[in-house]
Parts: C-alpha cells; sequence; structure tokens
C-alpha cells in the first residue's frame, strides 16, 4: 500500500490526476440533458402540429404539420449524435491521461537518476 502522504502530495503536485472522474461524470451529466432535451423536442413537435390543427386555416395546417413532424424528427436524431460525439470527446480526453498516468508508473518504476539542469 502506498504512503497516504505520498498519493495526498502526488494530488497537489498535479501527479496524479483526477480529472479522469470529472470527465466520467461529466458525460454523464451531459447524456442526461441530451436525452432529456430530445424528449422536450418531441413534445414541443407535438404540440406544434396539435396547435397548427386547433388554431389553423388549410395553409398554416399544412405548415404546423410538416413543421412539427420535422421537430420531432430532429428530436430524435439530435440526441443520439450528440451523446455519440461527446462520448468521443470524452474517451480521447481519458487516453491523454491514461498515457499520463502509464508514462507516471513507468517513471516510478525506473531507478532514481540525476536531474539534469
Amino acid at each position: 500500500m502506498k504512503n497516504p502522504v505520498k498519493v495526498l502530495w502526488d494530488y497537489f503536485t498535479f501527479k496524479r490526476m483526477i480529472s479522469s472522474i470529472i470527465i466520467h461524470i461529466s458525460f454523464w451529466i451531459s447524456t442526461i440533458i441530451f436525452i432529456l432535451s430530445g424528449v422536450l423536442g418531441v413534445f414541443s413537435g407535438i404540440l406544434i402540429i396539435v396547435s397548427s390543427i386547433i388554431n389553423g386555416d388549410s395553409d398554416i395546417l399544412l405548415y404546423g404539420i410538416v413543421l412539427g413532424f420535422i421537430t420531432i424528427i430532429f428530436s430524435l436524431i439530435a440526441p443520439i449524435i450528440s451523446i455519440f460525439l461527446t462520448r468521443i470527446a470524452s474517451e480521447l480526453s481519458m487516453v491523454f491521461f491514461r498515457i499520463n498516468e502509464t508514462l507516471t508508473e513507468i517513471k516510478d518504476k525506473l531507478p532514481d537518476q540525476p536531474e539534469v539542469t
């Protein structure tokens, strides 16, 4: 087991990163936000269709129904694409931090060498 003082010192001197935890949390928060925005978009599309049926002339009726269906379609597609792109960005960030952690572990396993000034 590692010395707790050394572990704390590594965090305070930025030798160990806590960003991977933050990346995980931000991914899940953004996923929830994207899903909620998609659900709200679908309800908005339904409201557009219903309001155009209730209040519309023949010209406005067609535009309202088409606009409502377009809103629903985009509200279903946009969250999927957004979650996918957020996942890619999160994974790329995680790769950089994992590379840093691996290099730190390799450095810790190497024998101490004098610093070059």
